[in-house]
């Protein structure tokens, strides 16, 4: 990496034939997939050890509070994609202490916020365990659960922070080191736990929340050394005002996207536990893991296109890119998930057993169409992103998710199902889908 004076402007330059943008396009693609890959290989190694060693009811509950990060969300006021953002263009550029600046004022923000989230939840813990523990897990054990299930959440907004500013800075491969790290050392540490002493629910959400304590000190190292190897003096920036106003104003439509996950993702969750029970989670979650994780492997293959776009001055290119983002997209959802809903059922009793895979197989399909439509999202998600707009993502998440809460609404009357779900989640992504493509046209292009 090398810099020029034009203008009296210092912009960062390197190699084309070494680090070509299309090239470091492509590599920052293939370190995306290993960010998938990883974590994927452990929970599918993970999830039928600990459902047969503590059973479907506290496996429904171990989902229910190891989700809390993720719900704590609500929380976040999306400044992490607003530092990846920042970090790339600032760099671009040459303005290296702004980038500093926005990583510093992220990491001392989100360490607030995480403490506000872990407070929440312990003082709530006896509320989430009489509601969601059931008859068969007891209520004792399973406040503590969701108490330690609290210390992820400040674990989990810093480990973002690290892994955005290494996407800003196009290091693909040290994000995609983090999350697979978070992967294995938590659920790594819980299978420890189940096979080295008596299978036991705390036993099991102490270990995994400690494989979380270990990854961030881990991002947080590797942070310090990826910013003095780019020279970004992040010993030195100081958190401000003016890089909060600024990370804010890009971040603040983002928290619409946290607000409209939970309704997507986390309402399901939450609404299957109270009323049907947590061994029905655990059904859920089983019927939804790998069509997500389908949708999942187009977003981190498509991730990349987000500081491409921040930092690519050619509209052309970036819009070939995109398109070919967007069919290969298709493509690949389609194969993965028509082949996922055909031979449901042998897969998943290879996976799980026959006992459990009966149930999931049973809904699958429905949520297999819904990811389908899903994958379709990520180019211009990320895209819209880049380009500095999204409010377009926020508008368009919300409709996903409020519509998601809509059907389950309607479809309520006379109890609720898995079925009822599924079918609620389907027809929110039909619309979304429909409508998120035609907007993004309409809106990105434009000329």
């Amino acid at each position: 990496m090398s810099q020029v004076d034009i203008g009296g402007q210092a912009l960062v330059t390197e190699a084309p034939t070494a680090d070509s943008p299309g090239r470091r396009l492509a590599r920052n693609s293939g370190f995306g997939l290993v960010a998938f890959a990883v974590p994927t290989a452990v929970l599918f190694v993970a999830y039928p050890l600990l459902i047969h060693r503590i059973g479907p009811d506290a496996f429904g509950v171990f989902v229910i509070a190891s989700s809390l990060a993720g719900s704590m969300g609500l929380l976040d006021p999306g400044l992490t994609p607003a530092t990846t953002h920042f970090v790339a263009k600032d760099m671009a550029v040459g303005r290296r202490e702004d980038a500093a600046r926005s990583i510093t004022t992220s990491l001392l923000l989100y360490t607030a916020l995480g403490l506000i989230g872990c407070c929440a939840v312990w003082l709530a813990s006896p509320l989430l365990a009489s509601t969601f523990a059931g008859d068969a897990v007891d209520r004792d054990a399973a406040a503590w659960v969701f108490r330690l299930a609290g210390i992820q959440i400040e674990a989990y907004f810093l480990i973002n922070v690290c892994a955005g500013t290494f996407k800003g800075l196009h290091r693909f491969d040290w994000a995609a080191l983090v999350m697979s790290a978070l992967a294995i050392a938590s659920y790594g540490f819980a299978i420890a736990a189940s096979l080295l002493w008596r299978p036991d629910l705390v036993r099991i959400i102490v270990a995994y929340t400690a494989g979380y304590v270990a990854v961030v000190l881990l991002a947080l190292g590797l942070l310090v050394i990826v910013c003095r190897r780019f020279d970004i003096p992040i010993t030195r920036a100081r958190p401000s005002l003016s890089a909060l106003r600024r990370l804010i104003r890009f971040g603040i439509f983002m928290m619409g996207n946290t607000v409209a996950s939970f309704l997507l993702n986390q309402v399901q969750r939450f609404a299957i536990g109270a009323v049907i029970g947590p061994a029905a989670v655990t059904v859920y979650q089983l019927a939804t893991t790998i069509p997500g994780k389908a949708a999942s492997l187009i977003a981190s293959a498509t991730e990349s296109l987000f500081p491409f776009a921040s930092s690519c001055p050619d509209r052309a290119e970036l819009r070939r890119t995109y398109l070919r983002m967007v069919r290969g997209s298709a493509l690949v959802a389609f194969v993965l998930l028509a082949t996922l809903t055909i031979w449901r059922e042998p897969i998943l009793n290879w996976w799980l057993g026959v006992q459990t895979a009966a149930p999931a197989a049973e809904v699958l399909p429905l949520f297999a169409a819904a990811y389908f439509l899903i994958s379709l999202t990520p180019a211009p998600y990320y895209l819209a992103n880049g380009m500095g707009k999204p409010q377009l993502n926020t508008a368009c998440y919300l409709l996903d998710g409020v519509a998601n809460v809509v059907f389950l609404a309607l479809l309520l009357p006379g109890g609720l199902t898995l079925a009822k779900v599924g079918w609620a989640f389907l027809a929110a992504n039909v619309l979304y889908a429909l409508v998120y493509q035609a907007v993004a046209e309409l809106v990105l292009w434009r000329k």
